[in-house]
């Protein structure tokens, strides 16, 4: 036993300050991705309901006229004027039409 001995190494010491700036640290990204979470469903909730807003005037106009000219009108009316609306196009006002049954 005459080999000397590298005296072993501690553990480095947390202090209190560093655990609580760790848990704030984790509290705060967290945070953030829910935020990130809630804006992103509330982003879609409002497209869904745009979607049912078109999909209705388009149905409306469907039964007063032909379906070229509905898509037509339903176009002219809910072309993205605001922020919050969508961008639409007359494919599109077809795609709504098929995939929703309101």
């Amino acid at each position: 036993m005459s080999i000397t001995q590298e005296p072993k190494q501690r553990k480095r010491k947390i202090y209190k300050g560093q655990t609580y700036s760790a848990r704030r640290n984790a509290d705060r990204a967290q945070r953030a991705r829910k935020r990130m979470r809630t804006e992103r469903r509330e982003q879609m909730r409002q497209h869904s309901k745009f979607k049912v807003k078109v999909i209705r005037f388009y149905r409306q106009l469907r039964e007063q006229m032909g379906e070229r000219q509905a898509a037509e009108r339903t176009l002219a009316c809910w072309q993205p004027t605001q922020l919050w609306r969508f961008p639409l196009c007359l494919s599109s006002i077809g795609n709504y039409f098929q995939g929703f049954h309101i």
